[in-house]
């Protein structure tokens, strides 16, 4: 399958013939290399649609945490900004925060982070050549605040160059990433039709799809998505972790999760009195927002899960120092 071909009444159309003349099917959104080992898998006589899993791929170093939404602001770029600032803050994790999302980046505006900066524009003739070195990669992210483990790449302002990025220059970055970081969170588009979100959710270690308990986000958005091209990349609802955010009491976020057929990773609580909206418009994380005590303590949860048992003691992690809400809110319009 073709990772450029958006038409789903044409894959639909190509699935189904294939099945009815008894041929196999190799998934869209793989390297040259990924659809070669299959192929050679597939001839080597694997049985039936196996072949996909006789394929390893190794991945060493650290891990990669592909969050994208089901629906355009459902809080993944909240999720994956507040999750990485936890990790760095908490832990002695290298930790990298990438912008992929090149349609529609939001990470440099959401952190306030003074004027364009470095960005993976810049990287994508290496990323081409395929030789990005991991230092490379971390010297051209940007700090944040007093966090020196914290690594972020903003995303590109040529919104329009999305397409140029390739299954290949992809996989680059997600191997020069495991090598730089301990831990790497992508933030990416909700839309599957460009080349850093397929290849990116494919090969993740980690795939967290962020929903609201809103029957056109998790239900309409992301059924519809997953139907006419998610499936054609081999990925299960089984193969990703739903994280509900914006939740209030008395919701019960498991029953979504079933019906997703899903493994559900986290319950986010919603902010009340916009502070979400504040915290997003003045480039001050809800982290380190002090009415946002219950947030806090939902992501801290994710984030010692994402790092087991290489996170500070839980009463450190806890007891983390946060500026008072004024004191953040000046140092972020300021930064």
């Amino acid at each position: 399958m073709d990772d450029a071909v958006y038409d789903s009444f044409l894959l639909e159309f190509i699935v189904r013939q294939a099945a009815y003349y008894g041929f196999a099917v190799i998934d869209a959104g793989q390297t040259s290399e990924e659809v070669f080992a299959q192929w050679l898998a597939f001839a080597a006589d694997a049985q039936g649609e196996n072949f996909r899993d006789a394929v390893e791929i190794e991945r060493g170093g650290g891990q990669v945490i592909a969050v994208w939404a089901a629906a355009s602001k459902d809080g993944a770029t909240t999720v994956a900004i507040n999750t990485a600032i936890a990790l760095a803050a908490g832990s002695k994790l290298k930790v990298g925060l990438i912008d992929a999302n090149l349609r529609n980046p939001e990470i440099r505006s959401s952190l306030n982070l003074a004027g364009a900066g470095p960005n993976h524009f810049r990287l994508r003739s290496k990323l081409q050549t395929h030789s990005l070195h991991p230092e490379e990669l971390a010297a051209a992210c940007t700090t944040y605040r007093n966090m020196p483990r914290l690594h972020i790449m903003s995303g590109s302002p040529r919104r329009d160059t999305a397409p140029d990025m390739t299954p290949e220059m992809i996989t680059h970055l997600l191997d020069v990433s495991r090598q730089a970081f301990d831990i790497t969170i992508i933030d990416l588009n909700a839309y599957p039709d460009n080349a850093a979100t397929i290849c990116t959710v494919r090969g993740a270690d980690q795939r967290w799809l962020v929903c609201q308990n809103n029957y056109a986000s998790y239900k309409t958005s992301w059924g519809e998505w997953y139907e006419c091209y998610w499936k054609y990349c081999g990925l299960s609802p089984s193969d990703i972790s739903l994280i509900l955010n914006r939740t209030i009491a008395g919701e019960k976020p498991e029953r979504i999760a079933e019906q997703l057929r899903m493994p559900l990773l986290a319950a986010i609580p919603n902010v009340e009195g916009g502070l979400g909206f504040r915290s997003v418009h003045e480039g001050v994380p809800l982290y380190f927002q002090d009415q946002a005590t219950a947030f806090v303590e939902a992501i801290g949860q994710l984030a010692v899960g994402v790092a087991g048992d290489r996170t500070m003691e839980a009463g450190e992690m806890a007891g983390l120092q946060r500026k008072s809400g004024w004191l953040s809110r000046l140092t972020g319009l300021f930064a």
